[in-house]
């Protein structure tokens, strides 16, 4: 590398961790993913503006490609709009209640139910709801979505549930018809058929919304190691970042690698 610069042991905690390799860890540049977030950021504004987009939204490809951080980033950006979130973990939405649960945090469930009830001679107890059937939980989140949009985020969605899966998506159809939500999944490639098992007409509705997510383009994988790099006044030669474009296969992950093992090798021995 060349463009050489002296670090001391002050040195900052951006400076020690430039790239991060990692599952959905935030990449110091995202680069080559601007379709899948022009066509994001045009679903968010159709829900910051009181709408339902016209599709929801699926990620599909293999892993190491970035799936993760786009729904990282997609979340971060609906936050930014005011539009809520509501992130689903298939591992922990085994049943049509922990659905319901994921979909209507249990602090919106609480102004909706009374915290006590009372008996004559006994006092106080707590009250505990019976677990709403899904025709309860879809009118809640029209409620919820009618006074503040909501996107629902679910990562490795291939391994949903199929019959919670299919509670999803007909549950994401009722409410998108009458209030302002949007549902993104990522997954394997094999996602598209789980989803076809659940919901026979669900893929056939999401138009532009498939996303395919694959490798970087060869000029989108040197900005992603170039940008950071050259943010810190360091610059790669190009025979080096041939080689490391080449040896990455272009694959988002394998690119944080080589920047981190490329990162830490400059800042422990100073080499150009």
């Amino acid at each position: 590398m060349a463009g050489s610069r002296t670090y001391t042991a002050g040195m900052n905690a951006a400076e020690k961790r430039l790239f991060t390799p990692g599952d959905g860890a935030w990449p110091p540049s995202l680069a080559g993913r601007e379709q899948e977030q022009t066509l994001l950021s045009r679903c968010l504004a159709h829900l910051a503006s009181g709408g339902s987009p016209p599709y929801n939204v699926v990620l599909i490809g293999p892993r190491g490609n970035g799936k993760t951080v786009l729904l990282n980033w997609f979340q971060d950006a609906c936050r930014k709009a005011r539009v809520d979130v509501a992130r689903i973990a298939p591992s922990r939405a085994r049943t049509g209640q922990a659905l319901g649960n994921a979909l209507l945090p249990a602090t919106g469930l609480r102004r909706l139910l009374p915290a006590k009830w009372g008996i004559a001679g006994v006092g106080k107890a707590e009250w505990e709801a019976s677990s709403p059937s899904m025709h309860d939980v879809v009118d809640r989140l029209i409620a919820r979505c009618r006074k503040k949009p909501v996107a629902a985020l679910v990562d490795e969605a291939h391994t949903l549930d199929p019959e919670v899966g299919q509670l999803l998506l007909n549950a994401s159809q009722d409410v998108r018809a009458q209030a302002p939500f949007l549902l993104v999944m990522a997954g394997t490639p094999g996602l598209l058929a789980h989803l076809g098992r659940m919901n026979a007409s669900f893929a056939d509705r999401l138009g532009s919304g498939l996303l395919g997510i694959g490798r970087l383009s060869d000029a989108a994988a040197r900005e992603a190691l170039v940008e950071p790099l050259a943010g810190q006044g360091v610059g790669i030669d190009t025979d080096a970042l041939d080689l490391v474009v080449e040896h990455s296969q272009r694959y988002p992950y394998f690119i944080q690698l080589w920047g981190e093992a490329l990162w830490s090798r400059r800042l422990a021995t100073g080499e150009t």
